[in-house]
């Protein structure tokens, strides 16, 4: 819950850590196993992946009900 952060053209998961092509695997079964739209977007030379504003309500629908009530604000809406 709290390795993200919220913009009004979608969310973005700090995934820095992560290689490109594990983010882009990652991001293929985030749109075969649940429709969402993401991509890969590059800080600093390494790979973040954005959940797409067009699938925010999909999104939230998915994960609301698993997070902790004190984070609910990183889900603006």
């Amino acid at each position: 819950m709290d390795d993200g952060s919220f913009s009004p053209s979608g969310i973005y998961f700090h995934t820095e850590a992560f290689t490109f092509k594990e983010c882009y695997l990652l991001a293929a079964m985030l749109h075969y196993r649940f429709g969402l739209f993401t991509t890969i977007q590059k800080h600093e030379g390494k790979p973040m992946i954005k959940i797409a504003a067009k699938s925010m309500t999909l999104f939230r629908s998915i994960v609301t009900p698993h997070f902790h009530h004190s984070m609910l604000y990183k889900l603006r809406s």
